[in-house]
């Protein structure tokens, strides 16, 4: 009983964590606007990139790509945004999913337009971390090509130095209302799963109490308390016991491993006395 009350609670935390996991992982490029349409911002990836210069004999040249690395090397990496300097390359952006974000910019006349930012880049000779922001600009010419041009080449702050381009394109305007509605379109697969997770919490303790009336009246079985109910209330009584036992036993390993990095070799076992 003890063993499979541990697995149930172990199960329970490894749910948490995924769940948690899954809500982290939301497509940042699945951009929400107040009218309740949204924009697919992957529809707008290249096959390689999107180039621009800044313009001159000295101007620089710019390789970028919407919600994915674009296909140019930059020191033997790709990046979503990156500069050649001619001499050297320096990505604008990192390739981290946590430095990109969207902010919405309007939906005038029905036609969205909104910032896609990326952050995390490399630094420049000045030691500002480079970024990008791209104005993406819905066209609702359906025949029309993508157009993308250099904007800016700006120092927004002390320590960042920001690439700034725009962005025009068809596959910017809304996406077709046929993506799942609420569920697929707004919520995202996190908000699914926390609804089943309690649609499922729910179903398991109104089947589990009407088991336990049917039990008590058909069998006779007498309950000391109205708790007992509850499915499985004696694991659920001695649960926050359980969580306080395994904080203890992890606060317990961290002090032992400390006092054996403290003393050097022959470390003492003494912390693990109270478990």
């Amino acid at each position: 009983m003890k063993n499979m009350t541990y697995i149930a609670l172990y199960a329970i935390l490894i749910s948490i964590v995924l769940v948690a996991k899954v809500m982290g992982d939301e497509d940042p490029c699945h951009v929400n606007f107040p009218s309740g349409n949204w924009v697919d911002l992957n529809q707008l990836k290249q096959a390689t990139y999107f180039k621009a210069t800044s313009g001159g004999s000295g101007g620089l040249t710019y390789y970028v790509n919407i919600c994915t690395p674009a296909k140019y090397s930059c020191d033997g990496k790709e990046y979503p945004s990156s500069v050649d300097v001619g001499f050297n390359c320096l990505a604008a952006s990192s390739n981290n999913v946590a430095d990109i974000s969207t902010e919405v910019i309007g939906e005038k006349d029905d036609i969205p337009s909104l910032y896609l930012n990326y952050k995390g880049g490399a630094k420049d000779g000045s030691m500002h971390t480079l970024s990008t922001q791209i104005k993406i600009t819905c066209d609702p010419n359906p025949d029309a090509k993508d157009a993308f041009s250099f904007v800016s080449d700006t120092d927004v702050s002390s320590t960042e130095r920001q690439f700034s381009f725009a962005l025009t394109s068809h596959n910017a305007c809304y996406a077709p209302s046929g993506c799942g509605g609420f569920f697929g379109c707004v919520m995202g697969v996190g908000g699914i799963i926390i609804i089943l997770l309690i649609v499922g919490i729910i179903a398991y303790i109104v089947i589990g109490i009407i088991v336990q009336v049917v039990r008590v009246k058909k069998y006779g079985a007498t309950l000391e308390s109205p708790l007992e109910y509850i499915p499985n209330w004696n694991f659920w009584k001695v649960l926050p016991g359980l969580f306080k036992d395994g904080v203890l036993l992890v606060v317990d390993g961290i002090k032992a491993l400390v006092n054996k990095i403290k003393k050097g070799k022959g470390g003492s076992s003494e912390s693990y006395d109270s478990v």
